[in-house]
C-alpha cells in the first residue's frame, strides 16, 4: 500500500488532535453536512485526491509502522475498496479507540478503520459496513496460568486484576459482567495491557485473541493465552461512517461484496491471519446486536 504512507509527523499531529477531540462533543448530522458544503462524501474524497481514515495501533487490525506506513486488515480491505470506487489514495489519523467515533462526526476522518467491533452501542451512534474482519477474544495469563482463568466469569470468582483497553467491546463486556472497576486497568492500546501482565501489575489480559497472538510472536517476555473466552463469541469489524454518510455506504457495501467474489478479499485476509469465509458468512445486522 505504497499511497498510503505517513510521515512521523503527520500520525504524532493526527494522534494529538484525537486526543483533543476526545474531551469534545460529537458533531451533530446537520453539522457535518453543513461543514461539508453539502457535498457527497465520494466527491470529497475525490476533490481532495484521498480519504483520511481513522487507524489504532492494534495489530493485525489496523497499525502505522515504523516507516509510517498504514498497515492491517481493515486499512488494506478499505484501500482495495476504495480504489474502485475512483479513490486510490488513502492516509491515516492514528488514534484511541475512545477518541474514534468523536473524531469521525467532527470530520476529522472520513472513516474508521480501526477494528472498531461492531455492537449495539456503536451501530445507535454510527453507520458500519459489512464486517471485514472476525475473529474472537481470549485471555493471556501467566506462564502456566496459576490461576486457571479461561472465562471473564473466572475473572470476576477469583478476584484476579484485569487490563483491558479502554473504551473497547471488552471492557464493557467485563464491567457488565461484574469485574470490579477496582479490579480493571485500563490501557491505551493492546501492547500496553499484555505489558501489565507480563510486568505482574494484573494477573490476566483481555483482547482480540489475533491481535494476543501477534504480541506473543513478536518476542519478549512470555506468556499462556487461553481459549476463546465464552462471554463474546465472536467479534467482527466493519468500516465505520457517519449517519450522513448512508449513501456513500451503499456504494462502499457493494464494492466490498465484488472485491470477495473476486477472490481479493480472501487474499488479505489471510495475509493477516483472518478467515475470509467466516466473515463474509456474519453480518452487520447480526454483530449489531451485541451487547455493549
Amino acid at each position: 500500500m505504497p499511497e498510503s504512507t505517513l510521515s512521523r509527523r503527520q500520525i504524532l499531529s493526527g494522534a494529538a488532535s484525537l486526543v483533543a477531540l476526545g474531551a469534545l462533543a460529537a458533531c451533530s448530522k446537520t453539522e457535518a453536512t453543513a461543514a461539508s458544503g453539502g457535498q457527497s462524501l465520494l466527491d470529497r474524497m475525490k476533490q481532495r485526491g484521498y480519504a483520511n481514515i481513522g487507524v489504532a495501533n492494534e495489530l493485525p487490525y489496523s497499525f502505522a509502522g515504523a516507516d509510517g506506513q498504514v498497515q492491517g486488515v481493515e486499512p488494506e480491505v478499505a484501500h482495495a475498496v476504495l480504489k474502485r470506487l475512483g479513490v486510490v489514495q488513502v492516509k491515516g489519523v492514528v488514534g484511541t479507540f475512545a477518541s474514534m467515533i468523536p473524531s469521525l462526526q467532527a470530520g476529522q476522518m472520513d472513516m474508521i478503520c480501526a477494528a472498531l467491533f461492531i455492537k449495539e452501542s456503536r451501530c445507535a451512534t454510527i453507520l458500519f459496513s459489512e464486517p471485514d474482519a472476525v475473529s474472537n477474544d481470549s485471555l493471556a495469563v501467566a506462564n502456566g496460568n496459576p490461576h486457571q482463568l479461561k472465562s471473564i466469569k473466572d475473572i470476576v470468582a477469583s478476584g484476579v486484576r484485569l487490563s483491558v483497553v479502554g473504551g473497547t467491546l471488552e471492557a464493557t463486556t467485563a464491567e457488565t459482567a461484574g469485574v470490579t472497576k477496582d479490579r480493571t486497568l485500563l490501557v491505551q492500546d493492546n501492547k500496553a495491557g499484555v505489558e501489565a501482565l507480563t510486568a505482574g501489575r494484573v494477573d490476566a489480559y483481555l483482547g482480540p485473541t489475533l491481535t494476543i497472538r501477534t504480541i506473543a510472536n513478536q518476542g519478549g517476555p512470555k506468556f499462556d493465552i487461553s481459549e476463546p473466552v465464552p462471554e463474546i463469541p465472536v467479534t467482527g469489524a466493519g468500516v465505520g461512517f457517519r449517519k450522513a454518510d448512508d449513501a456513500f455506504l451503499k456504494l462502499y457495501n457493494e464494492q466490498l461484496k465484488a472485491i470477495q467474489q473476486s477472490g481479493e478479499f480472501a487474499t488479505i485476509l489471510q495475509k493477516w491471519g483472518f478467515d475470509a469465509n467466516v466473515a463474509m458468512n456474519t453480518s452487520f445486522a447480526e454483530l449489531c446486536k451485541t451487547p455493549g
